[in-house]
């Protein structure tokens, strides 16, 4: 399955209480991301393009595409996103990312253009420099662009492992006047059988001190994942449950925000999913729980089709009018694989 807005593939529930949580994640997203190539898109995706429904006219307007580039051993070396230009009826480059790799395969530098809206050009805006050492990831370097378009680096992502090569911290340094100074850190521990237990944030990077996060998660004894808690100052904030059907597939994720009044968990939304005979996902509800009705109201859905190659074709998500009881489409995707 393709990455699409959460990640289906594997499931992962970003938890948003509040802004300054919001922008943690983002944060350790968006400095860590940039060596995380989605493995789909090195297995033959040639593009996908966007569309938004327009409802007054009934009809998908074309927002814009992002193609991929490989080399012959199937490794992604260039992405490029285009907008549409509905006006002139042409693709207009936005922005262009180069990937580089070592004789590993491992990949070393990550290359990126934005539009200028003053000359329409491509121009240098970001680059990432990997390190790694007995074949694991050990920093990660950003660099801007200065006013007299040298590289400066701004950002610097640290990994350590524990024995068994599992990441235990990532701390993460942003330049401050004549040095780096750390604002970030992640730390992860594992039980006795290496699996994640705990994940612990604290950040300074975006000024005052944002209170510190802290993931436990809860396995079943069949090692599957039964529960998320979120937590700041041993306080609760979210909880995230899974449910699984026989094939240990998720079919279910619910989602709780602490209610510190009633010192109990209050349900707030769920995400149902449904399988094909292949394993893949073909469809996922996003429900919210009315506390009025003490009922679930569908809010969003997405559909998945797929070639016969079991290739995703399209993805198209739905919102849910309550007044007129019936889905809305809003947004599609549509996938070109290669051979």
């Amino acid at each position: 399955m393709i990455e699409i807005r959460e990640d289906v593939s594997h499931l992962t529930i970003v938890m948003t209480p509040s802004k300054k949580i919001i922008f943690i994640f983002l944060l350790f997203l968006t400095l860590q991301g940039a060596c995380q190539v989605h493995p789909h898109y090195l297995k033959g995706c040639i593009n996908f393009i966007e569309y938004g429904f327009d409802t007054i006219n009934n009809r998908w307007n074309t927002k814009g595409k992002l193609s991929f580039v490989h080399d012959k051993k199937g490794k992604l070396k260039k992405e490029f996103f285009k907008s549409w230009n509905s006006e002139n009826k042409q693709w207009v480059a936005q922005s262009q990312t180069i990937h580089k790799y070592n004789k590993t395969k491992q990949l070393i530098e990550s290359f990126y253009k934005n539009r200028s809206y003053k000359t329409g050009k491509l121009l240098n805006s970001k680059k990432t420099v990997f390190t790694y050492r007995k074949k694991l990831l050990t920093e990660e370097k950003i660099y801007d662009v200065s006013e007299k378009k040298a590289w400066l680096a701004s950002c610097i992502n640290n990994y350590e492992y524990d024995s068994l090569g599992k990441t235990k911290r990532c701390i993460t340094s942003k330049f401050n006047k004549k040095t780096f100074v750390v604002c970030a850190t992640e730390t992860r521990t594992y039980d006795s059988l290496s699996f994640l237990k705990e994940i612990e944030w604290e950040n300074t990077c975006s000024g005052p001190a944002d209170p510190p996060l802290k993931k436990t998660i809860v396995y079943n004894e069949d090692s599957t994942k039964k529960a998320e808690t979120l937590s700041t100052f041993g306080r609760n904030k979210e909880k995230i449950e899974y449910s699984y059907n026989q094939e240990k597939f998720i079919v279910e994720s619910k989602r709780f925000e602490w209610n510190q009044d009633f010192f109990s968990w209050k349900a707030i939304s769920r995400d149902t999913f449904v399988y094909n005979n292949f394993g893949l996902i073909i469809e996922k509800i996003n429900q919210k729980f009315l506390d009025t009705d003490s009922a679930w109201q569908n809010n969003r859905s997405i559909f998945y089709l797929y070639n016969s190659y079991l290739k995703l074709l399209h993805e198209t998500e739905k919102i849910w009018i309550e007044k007129q009881k019936r889905w809305i489409p809003v947004f599609r995707r549509e996938y070109k694989w290669g051979k």
